[in-house]
């Protein structure tokens, strides 16, 4: 079956929003959404209702996380605690690699390499960049994360 092609109506606002990131592939964010539509309707009984409604909470959480990052943690931060902040959790996921691979004789694969040290670096945020609110979800700490790993890749630039 050959490809198809789709016409997609963005309304203006939303259409000025996405302008603002200008390196983002949206065919790619709309293949991956309608992918990721067709899955859940084969793969479970939950309605996509529910799974759409979940999915923006779950959006809401990592922006909120994102919005606490820019507003209460980078206007702090230093430059000596993103360095350590980045070198204890890559110490860690390096760690946890070498005891992988002497345990099972195979070195871990950088996707379990990638959710280790997201997890370590969830782990550690607090202890670097002050108390998180007490509601916190740990998809609220990816938004921070990602905020603190956009500044620190900037830096190295």
């Amino acid at each position: 079956m050959p490809a198809k092609n789709l016409t997609l109506y963005i309304p203006a606002d939303l259409a000025e929003q996405m302008d603002g990131f200008t390196e983002v592939n949206w065919s790619k964010i709309a293949r991956d959404a309608i992918e990721i539509y067709i899955q859940d309707r084969i793969q479970t009984s939950v309605p996509s209702s529910v799974l759409n409604k979940l999915r923006k909470e779950k959006g809401k959480e990592f922006a909120d996380g994102k919005k606490f990052a820019l507003e209460e943690i980078v206007p702090q931060i230093t430059y000596r605690k993103l360095d350590e902040f980045f070198k204890r959790v890559n110490n860690m996921a390096e760690g946890r690699r070498s005891d992988e691979a002497a345990i099972s004789g195979v070195p871990i694969d950088m996707i379990s390499i990638r959710h280790y040290l997201e997890e370590a670096a969830l782990s550690h945020i607090w202890w670097f960049f002050g108390k998180l609110p007490e509601e916190a979800t740990d998809e609220f700490a990816r938004g921070i994360l990602s905020v603190i790993e956009e500044t620190w890749k900037k830096l190295q630039k």
